[in-house]
């Protein structure tokens, strides 16, 4: 019987401070996220395995995401990728993320500061990145 109440105390706990946390992160998103000037919607972006090369269709989802902060001087994205433990996944996940960027920032013009990049341990699929509003 002690061991339940432990362990209901230890579920409790959990619970409100996972409740505490995803309402602190939705204030964050709320003060930084401007969705009506800032178009947050864009597709994930796909990668072959161990690959850092960008796809023809990877570069058509980038120019649409560039015309989109052209036509928004005042949005800032992250650029966000995933990778597990390893050396080699976080490696691929960084060249990845530099291509997005160098990608935006010399072929597309869109100045590099507006442009937050992030590697994300165990957070998603590693063969993917997503791009969405700062």
């Amino acid at each position: 019987m002690k061991k339940i109440k432990i362990c209901w105390l230890v579920l409790l706990t959990l619970a409100v401070f996972l409740s505490a946390r995803a309402q602190q992160m939705n204030k964050d998103t709320l003060v930084v996220s401007n969705s009506k000037t800032c178009p947050c919607v864009h597709p994930v972006i796909y990668f072959k395995l161990y690959s850092a090369v960008l796809s023809k269709k990877a570069l058509k989802i980038l120019d649409s995401v560039s015309i989109q902060l052209q036509s928004n001087p005042d949005c800032t994205i992250v650029i966000t990728g995933y990778t597990y433990t390893s050396m080699r996944d976080e490696d691929i996940c960084q060249k990845r993320l530099l291509c997005i960027r160098t990608y935006l920032s010399e072929r597309r013009k869109i100045d590099a500061e507006r442009l937050y990049i992030d590697c994300i341990q165990n957070g998603g699929d590693r063969n993917t990145v997503e791009i969405k509003c700062r």
